[in-house]
C-alpha cells in the first residue's frame, strides 16, 4: 500500500475513534472477548483435559506477573503523566491569568485616560461659559450726580466694566448703611430752603467735612436700593462682616439677574472638580504601599484645575464671591477648601480682614510694599526705600 494511502487510513481511523473515545473501550473489549473465546475452543480443538489445561496455564504464569508488573509501571507512568499535564496546566492558568491581569490594566489605564480626557473637555467648556456669563451679563447703574433727578445718569454696562461697578453699588451702599444718621432723599432737594435744611443736617453731620454732593448720592442710595430706616438702624450694630453681607444681600436684590446665573455657574465647576478629586481619591486600593504620595499627587493636580479657574477671575469678580459666599455657607466650603480667594486683597473689602473669617486668608498691598522695603534693605539698595517712602 503506498504510503500516502497508509498514512490517509490511520488518519480517518483516528479521527473515526475521535468523534466518539467510547468506540475505542468496545474496540479493545470486543478484540479481548475474541481472544479469549477462541482459547478455549482451541484447547478443546486439541483434546487437553482439565488437568492438561491447568499445566498448560502454569506456564503462563511468569508472563502474568510480567504484564502485572508492565501494568503496574503503566500506571505509574500515567500517573507520572497525568501530573506533568496538571503542572502544564497549572503554568497555562497562571500564564493566562497573568494576561488577564495585564488586559485588565490596560483596560483600567485606558478607562483612566478616556474619563480623564472627558473631565478636561467638560471642565474647559465650562471655563468658556463661564465667561461668556460674564461677556454677556448685561444691566443698568444708576447715579445721582446733582441734587435732582434730571441729573441722575443711567450708564449700561456689560462684561468685566459691569462687575467693577457692582462692586461701586457694594461701596457705596456700604457707605449709606454706615452713615451716622438717617435721611432719606427727597425730591423736595430741588428747592433751595430743604437745600439749606440739608446742607445744616450735614454740616451737623460731618463737621463740614463731606461734600453736599457726595452726602446727597449716598443718601439717594436708600431710596434707589429701597433701604428702610429699620434696615438702617440694624446695620449700625453690625461687624464688617455682617454689614457687608447685609450691604450685598441688598445689592443682589436688584441685580440678581446677573449675579445669580454667574455664581450658581461658578460653582457647579467647584463642585464637578470637587467630586471627580473625591472619585479619583477613592479609587486608590487601601492596602496600596504609596497611598500617601498619590494622594497629595490627586490633590496637586486638582488644586491645579482650580487655578485655572482662579486665573480668569477678575479682583472685582473675587470680590462680589467672597460678598456672595458670605450668604451660602456651603459655597464658603468650597472656596476655602480649594482656596480660590487667596489673591484677594483685605483693603477692598468694606473693611473684613482676614482674621475675621477663619477658613479665609487674604492679602495686603500694605504688607507686599513692606516686603519690598525689607527685601530692598537685605539687597543693600538703600534708593527703593527712598523712593517708596521718601
Amino acid at each position: 500500500m503506498p504510503m500516502y494511502r497508509y498514512k490517509r487510513k490511520i488518519k480517518s481511523i483516528s479521527k473515526w475513534f475521535g468523534k466518539r473515545p467510547m468506540r475505542i473501550f468496545w474496540t479493545c473489549s470486543a478484540v479481548i472477548l475474541a481472544f479469549w473465546a477462541a482459547n478455549a475452543f482451541i484447547l478443546k480443538w486439541h483434546g487437553y483435559d482439565l488437568a492438561s489445561r491447568g499445566q498448560f496455564g502454569d506456564q503462563f504464569g511468569m508472563i502474568n506477573a510480567l504484564f502485572s508488573g508492565l501494568a503496574f509501571a503503566g500506571i505509574i507512568l500515567s500517573l507520572y503523566l497525568q501530573r506533568r499535564d496538571l503542572k502544564l496546566q497549572r503554568k497555562d492558568l497562571k500564564m493566562q491569568r497573568m494576561e488577564m491581569e495585564m488586559q485588565r490594566d490596560e483596560m483600567k489605564k485606558s478607562r483612566g485616560e478616556f474619563e480623564q480626557q472627558n473631565f478636561n473637555d467638560v471642565f474647559f467648556n465650562l471655563l468658556r461659559q463661564q465667561r461668556e456669563l460674564v461677556v454677556n451679563g448685561t444691566a443698568s447703574i444708576y447715579k445721582l450726580n446733582e441734587g435732582s433727578l434730571s441729573s441722575r445718569t443711567n450708564t449700561r454696562e456689560s462684561g468685566y466694566p459691569l462687575f467693577y461697578k457692582l462692586v461701586g453699588e457694594v461701596e457705596r451702599i456700604h457707605g449709606a448703611l454706615s452713615l451716622p444718621s438717617y435721611y432719606r432723599w427727597s425730591e423736595e432737594w430741588g428747592s433751595e430752603e430743604a437745600r439749606e435744611i440739608a446742607n445744616a443736617q450735614r454740616k451737623e453731620q460731618y463737621a463740614d467735612t463731606t461734600p453736599k454732593r457726595e452726602y446727597v448720592q449716598m443718601t439717594y442710595i436708600y431710596v434707589l436700593y429701597e433701604i428702610p430706616k429699620e434696615l438702617w438702624e440694624a446695620a449700625q450694630t453690625m461687624n464688617p462682616v455682617s454689614r457687608a453681607r447685609l450691604a450685598y444681600s441688598i445689592l443682589f436684590q436688584k441685580y440678581n439677574f446677573v449675579l445669580s446665573a454667574y455664581f450658581r455657574h461658578l460653582y457647579h465647576i467647584l463642585i464637578y472638580i470637587n467630586e471627580q478629586k473625591s472619585i479619583d481619591l477613592a479609587s486608590i486600593d487601601e492596602g496600596i504601599e504609596n497611598r500617601k504620595t498619590l494622594e497629595n499627587e490627586i490633590e496637586k493636580k486638582y488644586a491645579n484645575y482650580v487655578g485655572y479657574l482662579q486665573a480668569q477671575l477678575s479682583p472685582q469678580e473675587m470680590s462680589l464671591c467672597l460678598f456672595n459666599a458670605l450668604n451660602f455657607p456651603k459655597a464658603m466650603d468650597l472656596i476655602a477648601e480649594f482656596d480660590l480667594l487667596g489673591n484677594l486683597d483685605e483693603d477692598d473689602l468694606l473693611g473684613i480682614k482676614s482674621n475675621d473669617i477663619p477658613k479665609l486668608r487674604f492679602k495686603s498691598r500694605k504688607n507686599l510694599i513692606q516686603k519690598a522695603l525689607d527685601l530692598a534693605q537685605h539687597k543693600g539698595d538703600g534708593g527703593l526705600p527712598a523712593l517708596i517712602n521718601p
